[in-house]
């Protein structure tokens, strides 16, 4: 009787087991379920504003740059009184508008916007409106363009102080959201190795579903830092990581003791194209003029795309010989027409080159020269390259005045 007792025994426990197992893997499951939903909505939710926080930053930056740009325009002009020189500063004013007007949308959700923008945008209102006062052309109003070049450029200063804080803060905010996603995936990766006790076949499943999320984080991950350093219209590296580039590629050079070429691009009549045949044209014209470009880079170069029709091409190891017939090579490709669509646009470009280290020994210096030569080859009449010399260096101690 005693084995036979035994027997039902086992006979019992056996199915019980097995039902609180199936029980106990079903809780799991739907415990699992709702919390890994809640925890995509929340990764979903700090994807798009690593995205968001992101443009900011760019958005930032280039403020930072065009804030320079202006400043250079109109004291390069009061010191030559030459109208190329003012075009440059109405083209940073235009950009750093558009800009500021996209801060201002971003504004309602985000902190840092609400509590600085007001002072960000007062200042370069007061940044722009100086610089057009010191553009006036009457010569009677030399003493009025001087205190107005003097209160541009402290308006200046201020502006760039100003962004500093603020790239300082929203970098904050990118690093702490970057390890809330990093923490998430990490609880993800815990809870499966912890559910892998219940069953081994709960883990693979589990392992399968962790698996697709990995992958899934690792290209959005892809994806926002291709967003980050990429330009969407051309494919090429936007200002952020060309200013990186460009940064690295100084100390190698210092440690290599050789030199590299900067080459700044600027589209001839652009904005001629935009307004005669579109923005969708000149997207497409911008598109196809960054293919032509790269075809003429090597593969160690790096050529991209500061903003609007402006392009910024790094040549290691490259002097001021080779720097001009890549830039003469430019010039050609690039100019001719442009087949958009079931329209044909005609453009062509100007080249401004800086060497490292005689033409400046940091990314700022370089780009600002190289930019100098560009629209002293516009001035020549476009459709041609110039390298930065000294009889340009009039026009940039004007501007670090």
């Amino acid at each position: 009787m005693e084995p036979e007792r035994g027997a039902r025994s086992m006979r019992i426990s056996i199915p019980a087991l097995i039902t609180s197992g199936i029980v106990v893997a079903g809780l799991a499951i739907i415990g699992l379920s709702a919390l890994d939903r809640q925890e995509a909505t929340q990764l979903s939710a700090i994807n798009v504003r690593l995205v968001h926080d992101q443009r900011i930053i760019s958005s930032l930056e280039s403020i930072r740059f065009h804030a320079q740009v202006l400043q250079i325009g109109y004291s390069a002009f009061l010191a030559s009184n030459q109208e190329n020189f003012l075009e440059h500063f109405r083209k940073g004013e235009v950009i750093l508008r558009s800009e500021l007007k996209y801060l201002e949308s971003r504004r309602e959700d985000n902190l840092i916007l609400q509590r600085r923008f007001e002072e960000l945008n007062a200042i370069a209102e007061a940044l722009i409106s100086g610089g057009e006062r010191t553009a006036l052309p009457s010569n009677a109003k030399v003493l009025q363009n001087i205190n107005a070049a003097r209160d541009a450029k402290n308006a200046h200063e201020r502006l760039q102080q100003i962004v500093y804080e603020m790239l300082a803060e929203e970098r904050k905010v990118f690093d702490r959201l970057e390890e809330e996603q990093i923490a998430i995936i990490e609880q993800l990766r815990v809870r499966v190795l912890v559910l892998s006790s219940v069953s081994f076949a709960l883990l693979l499943a589990f392992y399968a579903v962790i698996m697709i999320m990995l992958r899934r984080q690792r290209r959005d991950r892809a994806r926002i830092q291709h967003e980050a350093h990429f330009d969407q219209l051309t494919g090429l590296p936007n200002r952020s990581l060309l200013m990186d580039r460009l940064k690295q590629q100084i100390a190698l050079s210092m440690r290599q003791k050789q030199t590299f070429a900067v080459l700044m691009m600027d589209l001839d009549e652009f904005k001629q194209v935009n307004d005669s045949l579109g923005h969708a044209a000149g997207d497409a014209l911008l598109a196809e003029v960054a293919r032509r470009a790269q075809s003429v880079v090597r593969g160690s170069d790096t050529a991209g795309r500061l903003g609007g029709d402006e392009f910024l091409a790094i040549l290691p190891g490259v002097d001021i010989k080779g720097a001009t017939e890549v830039a003469g090579k430019l010039v050609r490709l690039l100019a001719g027409e442009y087949q958009l669509g079931n329209k044909t646009a005609r453009v062509t470009s100007s080249i401004g080159i800086a060497i490292y280290p005689y033409h400046g020994t940091d990314a700022d210096l370089l780009i600002r020269n190289a930019d100098l030569a560009m629209y002293a080859a516009k001035k020549g009449g476009k459709n041609a390259y110039r390298s930065y010399g000294p009889e340009l260096q009039g026009a940039l101690q004007a501007a670090n005045a």
